[in-house]
């Protein structure tokens, strides 16, 4: 079958049996070739489109929870309760997955390190204590016999 399809066609058929959840070698049986060519039928396809691998990965689930909400939605909107919740649960996958929590989660990541750096800066200013006037130098005690002598700069 692999001589049949060009490079492209086979690259795009892999693709949609991946999006629709085979694994390698399916695919591999499919097009009639082995699993590593599978891989990199699809692997190729998708970095045609994509740089990053994760990116990749994130479009072949976008595309499958797309397929999944598309053949929810019908029960969702005659309400019924068990597929809307499949869906808000789809939906909360689908934030994750792309990150549209992340921003929210930040905010609040900011906000508390600046609450903190703050707090610290307070309690740090609090401990300061006034650097000492500097004192004149005074002259070392005498020690042995002239300990004993009188000292002209004391005032008794």
């Amino acid at each position: 079958m692999s001589d049949n399809l060009s490079l492209q066609e086979r690259r795009i058929r892999a693709v949609n049996l991946r999006r629709a959840g085979a694994d390698y070698r399916s695919i591999a049986r499919s097009l009639g070739v082995s699993p590593s060519t599978a891989w990199r039928l699809v692997d190729d396809a998708l970095r045609l489109v994509l740089v990053d691998g994760t990116e990749r990965l994130r479009q072949i689930e976008g595309e499958r929870l797309d397929d999944a909400q598309r053949a929810l939605w019908p029960a969702v909107v005659s309400g019924d309760v068990r597929a809307v919740d499949v869906y808000i649960r789809l939906s909360a996958r689908r934030a994750r997955m792309f990150g549209l929590d992340i921003e929210a989660e930040t905010e609040v990541e900011r906000e508390m390190r600046e609450a903190y750096r703050e707090q610290v800066e307070t309690f740090l200013a609090g401990l300061a204590v006034p650097a000492p006037k500097p004192r004149r130098p005074q002259p070392p005690e005498p020690t042995g016999l002239r300990a004993l002598e009188p000292r002209h700069d004391r005032h008794e």
